[in-house]
């Protein structure tokens, strides 16, 4: 019986004893055959669904087996999620548990009972990611946790969604243990300044290179914290989505020299004057970053110019512009800027782009390297997907979002017309109005084939739903 079993039984000896192991040859060939495919998710819940469906008797045997296989998977996929903590008591653990690197929850609530099960969990296995997002932890549940020389091997840590607040940062940074970590999400904990100053000067912060602190009413004085910080060089990635920035805690951020490693930046909700902008296109960082998300920050038209005007950024490959009021003029920016043959992700949505700003978007460039598009709430109507239909580029698209603009039968048709549509797997068209007519022209059309995931409108109706069911037999359809 393995020792954290004992400490859960309360110090009783007794174990459940299997029966014998039978070693089927065609269970251990159907074990190696679903462990030795490319690591993903849907593999993983197909064999360890496969393992606990199997005959008591062969548990032991494959999961041990097993266990050589899944050493080569990522631990971020080798993942257990228990929706309240009995679910880790020994009696009801699947079968698979050893197999376990990444253990999370979903809006379980811990008290100090459910951090010892979790704790007892983390610490037999090794477990590398923990994540326990909505679990009403408290200032004394987080010292608990931060307590256990368990915590010493985690390298990712997720405790958004607690209302931690500066005391729950004080806590984490009092302990000795996360002496691993790499990635931390304290998205939505009410840390306010005092909480990111708190961060702001933990040793432990020199080796972090994801930090999430989206949601948090953090302001300049925070913000300004963690620019002055000391212990900073290492970040990559920050996110500071939805919080309370003006245009001095932007600058303030982008303009000092210790984020030079930073690849990755949300500023979502944060105030972009032009003087914001243009400390972002002068930053150490900006030649290298990947991904800069710039949701509902002000934007419009002038400030995009101004912040793609000298091409500041060679490197980046995800550009998210969300509801900043921009129009076909700004499209016509995008256009004309070196971003259009780098860029893999593009979100535009809740705009005014309108169908002239999608031909603008599409006519002068080629957007080769493009995956995913999304277009959602522009006012594109029918005019728009014609538009997108005429275009000769975006050659990589495989995802498409045209949720919310008005398009009916005749733009549908129009988009069953275009060849690129033969390559894109996922397409949402939900909130548009193309009825039972646009139904059947996606059903019946060549190029929609290729699609694994179709969102549309519940107006369609019923039997137009069970015909694209019926016709695209290898689609995901959503109403």
């Amino acid at each position: 019986m393995p020792s954290w079993w004992k400490s859960l039984l309360g110090g009783r000896t007794e174990a459940r004893v299997p029966a014998a192991s039978v070693r089927s040859p065609t269970a251990t060939d159907t074990l190696r055959r679903l462990l030795t495919v490319p690591p993903t998710t849907e593999a993983w819940k197909e064999a360890t669904r496969w393992v606990q469906d199997a005959n008591s008797g062969e548990h032991d045997f494959l999961v041990e087996m097993g266990l050589g296989l899944v050493e080569a998977w990522p631990d971020a996929l080798r993942s257990f999620m228990f929706h309240y903590p009995e679910l880790l008591e020994p009696d009801a653990l699947p079968p698979w548990w050893p197999w376990v690197k990444r253990l999370e929850t979903e809006e379980c609530a811990l008290d100090d009972s459910g951090v010892a099960r979790v704790l007892a969990f983390v610490a037999e296995l090794a477990v590398t990611e923990l994540a326990l997002p909505s679990s009403e932890l408290t200032v004394s549940t987080i010292e608990q946790l931060c307590a256990s020389s368990a915590l010493s091997a985690v390298v990712r840590l997720n405790l958004s969604c607690n209302d931690l607040g500066p005391a729950g940062a004080a806590a984490l940074v009092a302990s000795p243990n996360p002496v691993a970590l790499k990635a931390l999400d304290l998205s939505s904990n009410e840390l306010g300044d005092a909480g990111v100053a708190t961060l702001a000067g933990w040793p432990a912060l020199r080796d972090i290179e994801r930090l999430e602190l989206g949601d948090n009413a953090i302001g300049d004085e925070g913000v300004g914290a963690l620019a002055a910080s000391r212990t900073s060089q290492s970040l990559q990635h920050i996110d500071l989505d939805g919080n309370e920035l003006t245009d001095a805690g932007v600058v303030a951020l982008v303009g000092t020299p210790a984020l030079a490693a930073l690849r990755h930046l949300n500023l979502g909700d944060a105030e972009l004057t032009e003087r914001a902008v243009v400390a972002l296109t002068r930053a150490r960082f900006a030649p290298f970053l990947h991904t800069l998300r710039l949701s509902c920050s002000g934007l419009e038209d002038t400030g995009l110019t101004r912040l793609l005007c000298a091409d500041p950024f060679s490197a980046l490959t995800d550009l998210d512009l969300m509801a900043n009021r921009l129009t076909a003029a700004s499209a016509q920016v995008l256009a004309r800027s070196t971003v259009v043959g780098q860029l893999k992700r593009l979100v535009l949505s809740n705009n005014r782009l309108e169908a002239n700003g999608v031909r603008a978007l599409l006519d002068a460039a080629p957007w080769s390297a493009m995956q995913h598009l999304d277009l959602r709430r522009n006012g594109l109507g029918d005019a728009g997907a014609r538009a997108l239909a005429e275009s000769d580029g975006l050659a990589a698209l495989t995802s498409l979002d045209l949720a919310s603009n008005g398009l009916g039968a005749q733009g549908v048709a129009a988009l069953c017309g275009w060849r690129q549509l033969a390559g894109v797997a996922d397409l949402n068209l939900s909130d548009n109005p193309i009825g039972a007519a646009g139904a059947h022209a996606l059903a019946e059309s060549p190029s929609a084939a290729g699609l694994t995931r179709l969102r549309v409108d519940r107006s369609i109706g019923g039997e137009a739903l069970r015909l694209l069911e019926t016709k695209l037999p290898g689609c995901d359809v959503w109403s």
